[in-house]
């Protein structure tokens, strides 16, 4: 499993700043023009490995440095889709009798292609598997802990992306 499409940002540079309260979402992305950045996925995803973490995983005691995406589905999707666009696709795990604990599963689809960057986390269920829906970003995070695990995903990926140009 893993990526099967790669893509870029066409150097394009995500530029985050939080919404006033009461907007909608917990945060937004301006693109600007960086001439010197073409972030494709592939560095997107090198970078998410980097900065993955119990601290931002869905599942903290399940965790580790060698599944590093393991829980990570919803916040990477969110990332993911302000960096490239597209839409966010929740498929239901629910009776899965491996994973009980865990509901759904997010993935993205963008310029009309199923991209499941956390793919790699299972590696005996593929999204492919999944009744996939067009899930909104206020849905998924409508959480608190999927919101706190996103925005500190967020900002440790624009300090990692900060420090490796």
């Amino acid at each position: 499993m893993g990526l099967t499409d790669y893509g870029s940002c066409s150097g394009w540079s995500a530029i985050f700043r939080p919404l006033r309260a009461g907007s909608g979402f917990a945060s937004q992305v301006e693109l600007a023009r960086d001439t010197s950045l073409n972030m494709n996925q592939e560095e997107f995803l090198r970078i998410i490995k980097e900065v993955a973490s119990d601290e931002t995983s869905f599942d903290p005691n399940g965790w580790n440095l060698d599944n590093p995406l393991w829980g990570h589905c919803a916040v990477v999707s969110l990332l993911a889709q302000e960096i490239f666009g597209g839409e966010l696709v929740k498929g239901s795990i629910s009776g899965n009798t491996k994973y009980p604990y865990i509901k759904s599963h997010i993935w993205n689809k963008i310029d009309n292609k199923d991209i499941d960057f956390t793919a790699e986390q299972y590696d005996d269920l593929s999204y492919k598997d999944l009744t996939g829906t067009i899930s909104s970003r206020d849905s998924i995070l409508n959480y608190p802990d999927t919101l706190r695990r996103f925005d500190l995903l967020k900002e440790r990926f624009i300090s990692a992306q900060g420090s490796s140009k």
